[in-house]
């Protein structure tokens, strides 16, 4: 009955057997009623299928038709059916704290679904490896220039000891200036 619905409404195409040449070209035949008789849902109603013991019945005897909102649009990325959700951080909530939220909800909800987080959420993780590796090359660097000033290998990690003191006042100094 389906396909009978299908073939009617939405058209098909036999196999092979509707085409027919005209000047050099093959057209094929697709199979469907006239637009005035499929441009109404309750035109359906009075479509005429078979039941299941073979007799021909008008398909409101069979079906409840309903109308509902659906997609007009089905988005697509690389083939496959794309849903793209958006969202924005509450107060007080980091982007790490999302994302793992975030994680934890696709293992739990989305077992074989392909996913993909939104580029700029990626972009920040591979900015923050990389001031994190900027960081460390700087302490490198700055403990080689210090051991060829002081021709020692210990006084500059006791030069470098003093750099946690000062992040802890910078931040102190910030939070600070931010409460007055």
């Amino acid at each position: 009955m389906t396909s009978s619905v299908n073939a009617l409404v939405g058209g098909a195409i036999l196999n092979g057997m509707t085409e027919y040449p005209k000047d050099g070209h093959r057209y094929e035949i697709e199979l469907r009623l006239v637009a005035p008789q499929r441009n109404h849902p309750a035109q359906l109603n009075d479509l005429q299928v078979r039941d299941n013991r073979g007799e021909v019945i008008p398909l409101s005897k069979l079906v409840d038709l309903n109308q509902k909102p659906a997609l007009q649009l089905i988005s697509r990325l690389n083939r496959a059916r794309a849903i793209t959700v958006y969202a924005n951080l509450a107060p007080g909530h980091s982007n790490r704290k999302c994302s793992k939220l975030s994680k934890k909800c696709r293992k739990r909800y989305c077992r074989g679904l392909l996913h993909q987080t939104n580029r700029k959420l990626s972009e920040l993780s591979r900015i923050v490896s990389s001031l994190v590796f900027a960081l460390f090359l700087g302490l490198v660097v700055s403990y080689m220039v210090l051991a060829s000033q002081f021709n020692s290998f210990i006084h500059p990690v006791i030069v470098l000891m003093a750099l946690p003191f000062s992040i802890s006042g910078r931040s102190s100094g910030f939070w600070r200036s931010t409460r007055a």
